[in-house]
């Protein structure tokens, strides 16, 4: 800055990344806040880098809370946006947020990592959280994201008591994402 020279968003961005791999997040923080006083938009990148660091780190609630400041700061959250809050949500056992992620980002058209929903639905289920496991899935359905490995999962949870009304359920679902 004293030689006159004023560094591109690229290079607060890497500079982001170099603190978030120190795990010094305040200051990866200062930066971002340090490019809009310079008169830089911080873009999607830059909130990425730290939002993925977050995930990685445990601190989900910080990583949702920038994820969720992001337009009020100029800078709408994109594809990647979501699968890495999603995914990093998910790898942390915080499934009913990662759910809730994964339903707005289905609602605005994004396509989930088809891994990442087969991981997530196999956990809801070996977790026995079958009201969730059945709104992702449904949500995944209205979205036409649905593979056939999560259908075979989806089959192959229904209890057995309540099979044939889940079951209808399901078949409606089926068809429904087909028939779009």
């Amino acid at each position: 800055k004293k030689a006159g020279c004023h560094p591109e968003t690229e290079t607060y961005n890497a500079l982001i990344a170099g603190f978030c791999g120190q795990k010094q997040f305040d200051l990866a923080l200062e930066f971002l806040n340090e490019m809009e006083l310079q008169g830089k938009k911080p873009d999607v990148i830059s909130y990425n880098v730290l939002i993925r660091a977050y995930c990685e780190d445990g601190k989900f609630r910080d990583a949702i809370e920038l994820f969720e400041d992001m337009p009020r700061r100029g800078c709408k959250p994109d594809v990647v946006s979501y699968r890495i809050l999603v995914h990093g949500l998910f790898h942390g056992l915080q499934l009913t947020e990662a759910a809730f992620i994964l339903d707005e980002m289905i609602f605005k058209g994004y396509a989930p990592y088809p891994s990442t929903v087969n991981q997530l639905m196999r956990l809801l289920h070996k977790e026995g959280n079958l009201e969730l496991f059945f709104e992702v899935l449904s949500s995944l359905a209205r979205g036409n994201f649905i593979n056939a490995d999560s259908w075979a999962l989806a089959i192959g949870t229904i209890p057995r008591k309540c099979e044939h009304v889940i079951l209808e359920d399901l078949f409606d679902m089926l068809t429904a994402s087909y028939a779009e």
